[in-house]
Order: structure tokens, then sequence, then C-alpha cells
């Protein structure tokens, strides 16, 4: 705990994002400089990530049984609607917690990654995958060791809900770091598969259908009978491009599912193994379409100077 305490003092550098929707904002910090440190002393970078946790119906139920919500300012009257600014006369802690994500050291693809930019939409052929994205992905992509760890269970062991062993179907399930897993509602897990040589679906064949169907049948049962959350309310998607580079399928609540499953990025499971049952080298071949950062290199790679001319995509 001493620790963390240590690594929380930072000095705010500016803010890389924030979104009203999610209550989330994202910010660029530096380690707070000591008295031991001299002046050609290089202070670490962070990101720090906070959000606002979701309300509890006891909260709730609390603040209104005790009388506690003062309203402070009115801001619109129309019939029977109004809106206010209000605060809680005594909130407890976890009314006021908040959750928050470090990251530090931190790189420059985090900052960027969590920088706010235009996104541009983008084609990639399956040549330009084997010549430029195979190539980027080498060059740039992020450490995988905070994976492996999960993996191997040196890391993260407590927050693990499933875990099958198997080195050739096998994976492990946990709750995504976006989801403080206790509001079923919001609920958001990944499964991590075993197979290290599986980037993304740019690289499943019909062989790995056994893997998939492994991983989709021990997920839904566990969900169910850990959160009671039936399969059919569940949205199971790939990303493409992924956040990182070691194939892994996002579970979220259907009222979760805008969550990362913007058009352009989201593969349904179901879609993926029908396609894959269809041709094994459906995802080999196709010619993939999504949206990429403004400050990615793989933008500029894969549009060159066709890049005035496509479409530009808002954040």
């Amino acid at each position: 705990m001493e620790d963390e305490v240590k690594r929380l003092l930072l000095d705010p550098v500016r803010v890389l994002r924030q979104d009203p929707n999610t209550k989330m904002i994202a910010v660029h910090a530096k380690q707070r400089s000591s008295a031991a440190d001299d002046a050609d002393t290089q202070l670490a970078d962070a990101v720090v990530v906070f959000e606002k946790k979701p309300f509890s119906e006891d909260q709730l139920f609390k603040l209104l049984k005790n009388d506690t919500i003062k309203l402070t300012k009115n801001l619109m009257n129309n019939d029977v609607y109004s809106i206010h600014l209000a605060v809680a006369e005594q909130p407890d802690d976890d009314l006021n917690a908040l959750q928050l994500t470090l990251i530090q050291p931190a790189s420059e693809q985090h900052i960027q990654k969590w920088s706010e930019e235009e996104r541009w939409m983008v084609s990639e052929t399956a040549d330009d995958y084997r010549s430029i994205t195979l190539q980027y992905i080498e060059k740039h992509k992020l450490s995988l060791q905070w994976v492996q760890n999960v993996l191997d269970g040196t890391a993260e062991s407590e927050r693990i809900v499933y875990n099958d062993p198997d080195p050739e179907v096998g994976f492990v399930l946990a709750p995504s770091l976006r989801w403080d897993g206790k509001d079923v509602n919001q609920l958001y897990l990944t499964a991590i598969c075993r197979r290290q040589n599986l980037k993304s679906l740019r690289d499943l064949r019909a062989e790995h259908l056994p893997m998939l169907q492994n991983i989709f049948t021990k997920s839904t049962v566990t969900i169910e009978e850990r959160y009671g959350v039936p399969v059919n309310r569940l949205c199971i998607f790939f990303h493409y491009q992924p956040t990182y580079y070691h194939l892994h399928i996002h579970f979220t609540h259907l009222r979760e599912a805008t969550a990362g499953t913007s058009v352009g990025r989201a593969h349904l499971y179901a879609d993926v193994v029908d396609n894959l049952r269809s041709d094994s080298d459906y995802y080999a071949k196709r010619t993939m379409h999504f949206s990429l950062r403004n400050n990615d290199p793989l933008l500029h790679q894969l549009l060159g100077e066709e890049k005035q001319t496509t479409t530009k995509q808002d954040e």
C-alpha cells in the first residue's frame, strides 16, 4: 500500500482525453521531483485514467432515506421536468470513490494511445497486412509481458474467474479493467487464449474453431453461473485492429455493448465462426476496414499519399 501511495505522487502535464458520456478523463503526468533529484534527472512519464464509479442501489436508497441530498442550483424547469445541480451533504467513501488506472512508467506509445486524436478510415488488403501491418506489429507493438504474467498466474491471479491450462485450446477469463466487477449491467470480461502464435483475427483459420468453441462454451457457462447473465444477454466480439496483439475475445452485457463495439472495429464472435466455417482462409484473404488515430504510424503507411482523399472520422 505504501508503494502505491508513492507512485501516485505525480505532477499533471496535460489532459490527453476526456469523455463526458463515460465520465472518464486521461491525464499525462510526470513523476514528482524530490530534493534528491538534480537538474539532469529524467522524471518518469505516467498516464493516469480517472473514471467515476457507477452508483449502487444501496447508496442511492441511503441518500434518499437520510434526506442528505441538497439541491444547490436549478438549471431548468419545464412542466413536470426540472434539472438541478445537487450535492450529498454526508457522502460516504464509496460515493466519492474514483476508479484509477495507472500506467507508470508510460512509453510514448501509451501516451499516444490515450491521446484524443482524429480518426481516419482505412482499408487493409491481405497484401497490405503481409507487407506493412506485420512489420508494424513487430516494430511498434507494446510489451506483452503483462499478458504472459496473467497466463502464467504471476499477476492478477485473484481476478481470474476461469482458467483452462490446455496449451492448444485453453485460455484465461478475467474482468476487464473497465469493469468494477459489481454492476452486472456493466459486465465486461476478456478471454485471452493461451496459444502464442495468434495475434489477431488475421491469424485465425478453421483449425482454430475447436479453440474458439471451447472459449465460448466455458466462458458463457462461467459468466451465467457467476454473474447470472445468460448467453443471449451477452455481446461477444473481437477487435480489429486490437489494442494488443495477442488473440483475445470480449464479453460484455448487452447494456454495456456500446463499449468497444463501434462499426469498423468490432467483429461478432458468431460472424467470425461462420466465416471460418465457410472459408478457412477468410481472414487471411479479406480486405479489412477499420479506423486509426491520426498519430498512428500504421495509418500513414497504409494510406501513403491517399490520406487527403480518405474520409475523416471524428473520434
